[in-house]
């Protein structure tokens, strides 16, 4: 049996014809924290495939982009597109294409729910926690960001969307908070 910390693409190469091996690169990337490149191998897959891989695909790029936007500080792009991301996959739990969907979908809620919590006031130390459990998380934040991220984010936001119970800068809740990772199903 693979060791499931051993995930990379060469490992996860499919016996199924149907899943294009692109798919896995994804995933590969996804798990080292390449959250864009992840978005580009998966999206020229996405964009050629049909329903339901479509909509899987579609599914695991949204949370990469949320994840990508996290580490931007952006705290906004990452609650929408892990929010979506999260529905487009929900359906296709707890397995799909070998990939164990349920504990994705489970650690990206968690993940939604504390930041919706945190506020963007809470994004970086979020981030920080996050993305320090990536092999190459120096590589996930590679757009400019502005200084005062979280006080243009806070600006943009209507007041009706506050959180009710927002964490004071830099503290992390209580429990499990950790970072999305994408396992797959090793058959004995």
């Amino acid at each position: 049996m693979t060791d499931s910390n051993d995930l990379t693409a060469a490992n996860l190469a499919s016996t199924d014809p149907n899943i294009p091996p692109e798919f896995w690169q994804g995933i590969d990337q996804f798990n080292q924290g390449e959250f864009y490149a992840c978005h580009d191998t998966l999206e020229a897959i996405w964009m050629e495939a049909i329903e339901p891989d479509r909509t899987f695909y579609q599914g695991i790029l949204q949370i990469a982009v949320g994840l990508y936007h996290l580490g931007n500080h952006n705290w906004r792009g990452c609650l929408t597109l892990l929010g979506e991301g999260i529905r487009r996959l929900g359906p296709y739990q707890p397995d799909y294409f070998t990939v164990e969907v349920t504990p994705l979908v489970t650690t990206a809620q968690l993940l939604l729910q504390t930041l919706q919590q945190a506020g963007p006031e809470g994004t970086e130390a979020i981030a920080t926690h996050i993305h320090a459990h990536y092999p190459h998380s120096s590589q996930v934040a590679t757009a400019p960001t502005p200084k005062n991220t979280d006080t243009l984010l806070h600006k943009e936001r209507p007041k009706n969307e506050q959180p009710q119970d927002k964490l004071p800068q830099g503290e992390l809740p209580q429990g499990e908070l950790r970072s999305p990772v994408i396992t797959r199903i090793i058959s004995k």
